[in-house]
């Protein structure tokens, strides 16, 4: 957000096209990028989710490996503990393999 506002007040954004180097950004732009942005984010995350949801509710058996590999953090979840769940590592790989979020 503060490099949109910034390229409202300031102008020059760095680029290599020669048209673009004059130019500010409206207001309207700033809110268009944003917005994207937001949705972008947002959209991309929760149909991962879902589709995890409905992969592993499928599976039972895998839901139940990954629900083991969640139980056996007895001493709580921290971001070191979380580097070591291996497997749902690959369940989030493999989902976002079989549903890629946004497509090129």
């Amino acid at each position: 957000m503060d490099f949109f506002l910034d390229a409202e007040s300031t102008g020059p954004l760095e680029t290599s096209d020669p048209k673009m180097l004059s130019k500010k950004l409206t207001t309207k732009e700033i809110a268009s990028q944003c917005f994207i942005f937001l949705i972008a984010g947002f959209d991309t995350t929760s149909t991962t989710l879902a589709s995890i949801c409905y992969y592993l509710a499928r599976n039972p058996s895998k839901q139940h490996i990954l629900l083991t590999e969640i139980d056996d953090l007895s001493e709580g979840i921290t971001f070191e503990r979380l580097q070591e769940l291996k497997y749902m590592d690959a369940v989030i790989k493999e989902t976002l393999r079989l549903v890629p979020p946004a497509s090129l």
